[in-house]
C-alpha cells in the first residue's frame, strides 16, 4: 500500500492553500528524497554547485535538459560573433537558414518596408524551458547616433563577468528558466548567448563534454559565453528573472525626471525630429510630466502601427514611421526607442530571428520591464518547442491595448504546435506551424541522473482527462459494442512494480520503477503508465518505457489535490498488437 498518513497530509493540506493565495510554489525549503527545493528549484542535497535538477513553473515540474552534443533537427550551432560586417535592417527582415549561426549585431539601420513581409516562412529556435517565444532575448540596442541607426553604445560594450550563484537561489521573486544550445567554442572568443530577460542570472550549468566556461553580459544586458579551450560542447545551464520584468506595472506618482539620467545623450539633430512626433502624439516632454501616463501613450501610438505601402520619404526615416504608424514589430519599436530616448526615458530595441520587442526602465525598485508592440511575423516556423511548458507572466498586460493590436492577434502571439500552455497539454503536433526539435531539453526525470532508456519524467499536465476504473481499462466486449476494445495480441506480459518510498506528502516525487516480462522475451519499447489508485478510481500519473532489459523508471509527483487516504501505485501495461496489457498488483 501507498501509505500517506492523514494527519500529515491534513498539515501538508494547509501548507498547499498557503502556496496558492501568495501564488509561490515551493516557497518554503523542504527535502525530498536526497533533494532539496527552494523558491521552485531543485538541486541535490548538499551541493548546489553541481547545479539543478529540476525547477517548478505554475505546478508543472520541469527536469533538467537532457541532449548530446550535436545538435537536432531544426538547432541552431552557436559560434563567436562574425568579423563580416552585420546585414543591413532588422533580424527579422528575411528568412533564416535553420543551421545559421545565431548573431548578435551591434548596429541596426531601418528599412522602409513597411508592407506585408516578403514570402518565405521565419525559423525561431526555443531554447528555453518554461518557454519564452517569441521573447527571447538575442539583441539589445540602447543608443541612437546621428544618422539614426541603432547601436550598442560605447559605454555598454565594456563586458562585466558573471558568477554562477548555484541552484540553492533564495529570492521568490524571480522565475526561472533551463536553457540548452549547442556551441562550437573557439579558444578566448566570446559567443553570444541568448536570454530570457535584463537582469537575467546564471544560477547554475553544465558542459558536455565538460569544460571551464565564463559567463558575461554588456551594458544592455547582453549575455555571453565563453571557454578557453575549443570545440563543440552543449551548454545545459540554469538561469532566472525578476518576475517583474514580464508584468510589473508603472506606478503612479513618478515623473520623468524620475528616470535616471541617460549615460549618452541624443544627438541634437535627432531630439530636433522627435520633437515632431512628441508633438503629433501629444505628449508632454517637460521632466516634471507623468511617468506612467507617458509610457501608456507611447505604447498605445506604437501598437497602433499597421501595414501598408511605406510613407513619402523625407529626410528622416524614423520621423516618417512614427507619424504614418506604418511597419511591423521592428518599424514600431525602432520608432518607439527614438522617441523614448528623446524624452529621457531609457529604452532598448530588442530582437531575435523572429520577433522585436523594447524594454523601458522603470525607477523606484522596478527595473526593465518588457514591452511587446505587436506586429510579429505571421509566417513562422519553431523549432525546440515540443512539450515544453509555455512562461506566463505573473500578471496582465497594463499597457493600452489599441483596436490595431488587438484584430491583428498581437496581444496574444500565436504559440508554436507541442508548447504546452502552463499546466496543460501540448498543443497538437504536425500541420503547417511549428517544427519539433526538442530533443535537446528531453527529461530524465527529476534527478535527471540516469539517462537509461525509458527514463523520463513525469509531468502534471500528462495525467489525462480524469480516473479510470482499472478493472474495466482492458475488459474487452464483443466486437460492435460502443466503445469496446478488441484486440489479437497473444503474447502474455506481467508487469513487476517497486516504488522508492511508502510514505510521502502531496506535491512530492517518487521514483517508481520495476520490470515488465513477456513470454516471448520481446517486452522492450512497450510503454508502462503510471496510476494511483484510490477511492473514485485510479489517476494516471506518469509513464515510462521497457528498456531492452525489460527494466523501466520514472519519477511522479503526488497531485497537490489529492484526497486525504491510502492510495495504491499500479504500473500497467496496454501493451501492443503482439502483447497483451497488463498490470501490477
Amino acid at each position: 500500500m501507498f501509505m500517506m498518513p492523514r494527519r500529515v497530509l491534513v498539515l501538508v493540506a494547509l501548507m498547499v492553500v498557503a502556496r496558492c493565495a501568495d501564488a509561490q510554489v515551493l516557497h518554503e525549503r523542504v527535502t525530498v528524497g536526497g533533494v532539496k527545493c527552494a523558491n521552485g528549484v531543485c538541486w541535490k542535497e548538499g551541493r548546489p554547485q553541481d547545479g539543478a535538477s529540476a525547477l517548478v513553473s505554475d505546478g508543472e515540474i520541469v527536469p533538467a535538459p537532457s541532449a548530446g552534443v550535436q545538435p537536432l533537427p531544426g538547432e541552431p550551432v552557436y559560434e563567436p560573433a562574425s568579423d563580416r560586417p552585420p546585414p543591413e535592417g532588422s533580424a527579422t527582415a528575411g528568412p533564416s537558414s535553420a543551421d545559421a549561426s545565431p548573431e548578435r549585431r551591434g548596429r541596426v539601420e531601418m528599412d522602409r518596408q513597411t508592407g506585408p513581409e516578403p514570402p518565405g516562412q521565419r525559423l525561431y529556435h526555443e531554447p528555453f524551458n518554461p518557454a519564452v517565444f517569441p521573447f527571447k532575448r538575442m539583441t539589445a540596442l540602447d543608443a541612437v547616433l546621428a544618422d539614426e541607426s541603432l547601436v550598442l553604445a560605447t559605454r555598454s560594450t565594456a563586458r562585466e563577468r558573471l558568477r554562477v550563484l548555484g541552484a540553492d537561489r533564495r529570492e521568490s521573486a524571480r522565475d526561472a528558466f533551463w536553457g540548452s544550445i549547442v556551441i562550437d567554442f573557439e579558444p578566448g572568443r566570446w559567443i553570444p548567448l541568448p536570454s530570457v530577460a535584463a537582469d537575467a542570472r546564471v544560477l547554475a550549468a553544465r558542459v558536455e563534454p565538460e569544460v571551464e566556461v565564463t559567463f558575461a553580459r554588456d551594458g544592455a544586458d547582453n549575455q555571453y559565453v565563453m571557454s578557453a579551450s575549443g570545440g563543440r560542447h552543449r551548454l545545459v545551464w540554469l538561469t532566472d528573472a525578476p518576475q517583474r520584468y514580464f508584468a510589473a506595472d508603472v506606478p503612479a506618482g513618478m515623473r520623468i525626471s524620475d528616470e535616471p539620467r541617460l549615460p549618452q545623450t541624443v544627438p541634437p539633430i535627432l531630439k530636433r525630429r522627435a520633437a515632431q512626433v512628441i508633438e503629433r502624439i501629444g505628449l508632454d516632454a517637460r521632466p516634471a510630466a507623468s511617468l506612467d501616463g507617458t509610457i501608456d501613450r507611447l505604447v498605445e501610438w506604437f501598437r497602433a502601427f499597421e501595414s501598408g505601402d511605406p510613407p513619402r520619404a523625407t529626410e528622416s526615416t524614423y520621423v516618417d514611421l512614427a507619424l504614418a504608424q506604418k511597419g511591423s514589430c521592428r518599424h514600431r519599436s525602432y520608432a518607439f526607442v527614438i522617441t523614448a530616448l528623446a524624452l529621457g526615458i531609457p529604452a532598448r530595441y530588442v530582437e531575435n530571428e523572429l520577433h522585436v520587442f523594447v524594454e523601458v526602465f522603470i525607477p523606484r525598485g522596478i527595473g526593465w520591464r518588457r514591452i511587446n508592440l505587436g506586429g510579429a511575423v505571421v509566417d513562422q516556423k519553431v523549432s525546440g518547442a515540443d512539450g515544453k511548458v509555455a512562461y506566463r507572466p505573473k500578471g496582465d498586460d497594463p499597457f493600452p491595448q489599441p483596436p490595431a493590436f488587438a484584430k491583428g492577434g498581437d496581444a496574444q502571439p500565436t504559440q508554436p504546435k507541442g508548447l504546452k500552455p502552463p499546466g496543460g497539454n501540448p498543443s497538437p503536433a504536425g500541420g503547417g506551424g511549428s517544427r519539433s526539435a526538442n530533443g535537446a531539453n528531453g527529461a530524465n526525470g527529476a534527478n535527471g541522473a540516469s539517462g537509461r532508456p525509458g527514463d523520463h519524467g513525469a509531468r502534471p499536465g500528462d495525467r489525462g482527462s480524469g480516473r479510470v476504473d482499472l478493472d474495466k481499462l482492458d475488459q474487452e466486449v464483443p466486437p460492435g459494442t460502443p466503445g469496446a476494445r478488441t484486440s489479437s495480441a497473444t503474447v502474455p506480459t506481467s508487469v513487476h512494480l517497486r516504488v522508492a518510498t511508502r510514505d510521502t506528502f502531496r506535491g512530492e516525487r517518487v521514483e517508481v520503477s520495476g520490470v515488465v516480462e513477456s513470454a516471448d522475451g520481446k517486452a522492450s519499447g512497450l510503454p508502462v503508465e503510471i496510476y494511483l489508485d484510490g477511492p473514485g478510481g485510479a489517476l494516471r500519473v506518469g509513464e515510462a518505457t521497457v528498456a531492452v532489459d525489460g527494466a523501466w523508471h520514472t519519477t511522479i509527483e503526488v497531485p497537490r489535490d489529492l484526497p486525504l487516504g491510502d492510495h495504491r501505485v499500479v504500473a500497467r501495461t496496454p501493451g501492443d498488437a503482439a502483447h497483451k496489457a497488463s498490470r501490477s498488483h
